[in-house]
């Protein structure tokens, strides 16, 4: 992910200029800093509301199925065509 390959980057760099120690004294206080702020966010969040039992249905659209099949049919031939 692009947020992986950033923290790498800056890692190796703060790893670099500053030493080993120093980064992995950062990398906890950093890290506790981002779940601090988006805890906040998740705890928030609505709770979701009641809704009543739907029957299940496959979808209708060909797209959908074709997406499906797609999915599927290289992972059957992998798996000696099961």
């Amino acid at each position: 992910s692009p947020g992986a390959l950033a923290g790498a980057g800056l890692g190796g760099y703060s790893t670099q200029t500053y030493g080993f120690l120093p980064h992995a004294a950062a990398v906890p206080v950093v890290a506790f800093a981002i779940i601090a702020v988006a805890l906040r966010y998740l705890i928030a969040e609505a709770k979701p509301q009641a809704v009543g039992h739907q029957k299940f249905r496959l979808p209708r659209h060909r797209a959908a199925n074709l997406a499906g099949w797609m999915a599927r049919l290289p992972r059957s031939w992998e798996a000696g065509g099961s």
